[in-house]
């Protein structure tokens, strides 16, 4: 899939995009990689998980993100990777997505949404029916770009992050229509000069949550994290209530 901004008048050519399926482990994808590691070490340090960062990133196989159960997806400005993000079989309905990434000198460019959606027509070709993520307690701009993209929180929003812990989230791929990856799509220049929000930006960057960035939502109390059968994929899969008595997800970041 190819994405090409509108030319601008006085002005050098646009960059052009295109989303790449690659292998987990292609030395293509190895960048955004190292970027994922460096920024959870930088934010988490070990302290907070009691791991460095490497052991999620290698915690699971090449194959785990591969068809017929998965994918990793790069988007390459020019050739050169810029955001990505991947998923694996959580179960046989739900894929859970991992790795959702943009390169800091790109961020507030809505790429992670792109790469987003992407992603979830992906999973939805290969016949999953639910999409399953989480993300740190201290990315409040990634838990506004899912908010913001349609996820319904599976914790209690009105707790502060920190007592929330691993902030676990859903979201139905009912609506998403079957289809093949397209090959090109154009998106108007503008979209590549928005500003930083909370909602725009990767994941990885330090923009704060607000009212205006991260719609109100709620989740059940005792609703149990997506419904998903206990160990499968990473982790132990917590109600709200048990991440306010301290439990914790193992799988800690969630990317």
């Amino acid at each position: 899939m190819t994405i090409t901004a509108e030319p601008r008048a006085g002005l050098p050519p646009a960059p052009v995009y295109a989303f790449a399926y690659v292998r987990y482990d292609d030395p293509l994808g190895a960048p955004l990689l190292r970027d994922l590691e460096r920024e959870y070490d930088s934010r988490y340090g070990v302290e907070v998980f009691g791991e460095p960062a490497a052991a999620e990133i290698n915690r699971y196989p090449a194959a785990a993100f591969a068809e017929p159960d998965g994918a990793f997806l790069l988007l390459l400005e020019d050739g050169e990777p810029v955001s990505g993000g991947a998923f694996f079989r959580l179960d046989e309905r739900t894929a859970e997505v991992k790795r959702v990434w943009t390169r800091a000198d790109r961020r507030g460019r809505g790429l992670a949404r792109l790469v987003l959606t992407e992603l979830e027509h992906e999973a939805k070709r290969l016949g999953y029916e639910r999409i399953y993520l989480t993300t740190g307690p201290r990315q409040p701009e990634a838990v506004a770009l899912y908010r913001g993209h349609g996820y319904t929180p599976l914790f209690d929003v009105a707790l502060p992050a920190a007592e929330i812990g691993v902030h676990p989230f859903e979201k139905s791929l009912a609506e998403i229509p079957v289809q093949s990856r397209r090959r090109t799509v154009e998106v108007a220049a503008k979209a590549a000069t928005v500003p930083a929000t909370a909602e725009t930006a990767a994941p990885e960057t330090a923009a704060p949550e607000t009212a205006e960035t991260a719609p109100a939502a709620t989740a059940p109390a005792t609703r149990r994290v997506g419904d998903a059968p206990a160990g499968t994929g990473s982790y132990t899969h917590l109600t709200p209530a048990d991440h306010m008595q301290g439990g914790r997800v193992r799988g800690w970041r969630g990317h």
